[in-house]
């Protein structure tokens, strides 16, 4: 067989190194100075010229997804797993300046469906219902969230639905969202506290005012019951009306949450009850 030469522990033959010396073998170096050969030259600046090129295309793709997202008329942001925005398109910049929440509040909104009042020009209202789907989209999205407009028409029939069941039946609802703290409920509420429709200010201090002092605590206790132990709100307490009088009112509730169980949304109902409690004393 041939001669070998041993360097480092490696075998040569003699035939490969005398090839190696008379420049047979293509290293992509000048003799074995080193330096680049043309040919290999021409290789790197030929690939580097691709990747040029492929990147001028994703630039080119992310402008026209860009653009497609914009024309969207329903607000879309592209969120990664830390709930950070990486996109999104005007609608949603619009929607964000009008009605101010965090990113974390996005998530949560998104999951627990929930549907905004966008005030609008001219004093019109605009509603919104976001939904969130998880995606992989292999640039770091792992969420989207979208904003669907809801039909006027078909929002003010079930408006007019409940507002009539809730005359007719003397029942108010409420509906409290745990990361904005902002807190809605039915017209027939007020009345409930003895207020005109209108006139009680939506707010979970005018709530907790308007309560009995000697039942207050119990009732804060069994709101943070069903939000922190999964309990059901089921609770009888007393409120004072302006001129005085007192009055005894049922709660009923449960609170939504996220799939980690965290607390998004706390919905119930509210019934008087002051004939029955007269009855029983």
């Amino acid at each position: 067989g041939d001669l070998l030469l041993r360097t480092d522990d490696n075998s040569l033959p003699f035939d490969m190194l005398g090839a190696l010396c008379a420049g047979d073998v293509d290293l992509g170096l000048d003799s074995m100075n080193g330096e680049e050969t043309r040919e290999a030259k021409e290789a790197r600046e030929a690939e580097a010229e691709g990747e040029r090129i492929e990147l001028g295309l994703l630039r080119v793709r992310v402008r026209e997804l860009e653009a497609v997202l914009d024309a969207l008329p329903v607000p879309v942001w592209l969120l990664d797993k830390s709930c950070n925005v990486l996109e999104k398109n005007r609608a949603a910049s619009h929607l964000q300046e009008t009605v101010d929440f965090s990113n974390a509040t996005l998530k949560e909104l998104g999951e627990a469906q929930s549907t905004l009042s966008v005030p609008q020009p001219h004093g019109n209202v605009q509603y919104v219902t976001l939904s969130t789907a998880d995606v992989s989209g292999g640039v770091g999205i792992q969420r989207m969230i979208v904003g669907q407009r809801a039909k006027a028409e078909e929002l003010e029939l079930q408006v007019e639905r409940y507002r009539l069941s809730q005359e007719f039946t003397k029942i108010g609802t409420w509906d409290l969202s745990i990361p904005t703290g902002a807190l809605y409920w039915t017209d027939q509420i007020a009345p409930l506290f003895g207020i005109p429709k209108g006139e009680l200010e939506t707010t979970y201090n005018n709530f907790l005012g308007a309560i009995h002092t000697d039942d207050r605590a119990k009732v804060r206790d069994a709101v943070e019951a069903c939000l922190n132990d999964n309990a059901i709100y089921n609770i009888e307490h007393r409120v004072i009306w302006p001129g005085g009088e007192v009055r005894w009112l049922l709660e009923k509730g449960g609170a939504m949450r996220n799939q980690e169980g965290r607390p998004l949304r706390m919905l119930g109902v509210v019934q008087d009850i002051t004939k029955r409690k007269r009855l029983e004393m």
